[in-house]
């Protein structure tokens, strides 16, 4: 099973992932209101992808996704 990271702080959007998601056939999300919730979450559950906000309060999707990436060198990053 596919293990997908949501991260965006925008909750509307992050829902609308998960259901455009989840009727694709995917069921195991976990989802993240920032970037530096990203890494801590994404070191916790190793992903398998990270969609992945850019402009985020805090820390960017462009500053979290190296961090994201050295923790979890097996995971693919599309950044939206």
């Amino acid at each position: 099973m596919v293990k997908i990271l949501i991260v965006d702080d925008e909750e509307i959007n992050r829902i609308m992932l998960r259901e455009i998601l989840s009727e694709a056939g995917y069921s195991d999300f976990i989802e993240a209101g920032n970037g530096r919730e990203a890494v801590e979450v994404a070191r916790q559950h190793r992903p398998d992808i990270v969609l992945l906000d850019v402009i985020m309060p805090g820390m960017s999707g462009i500053e979290a996704a190296p961090q994201i990436k050295a923790s979890s060198p097996d995971c693919y990053l599309p950044i939206l």
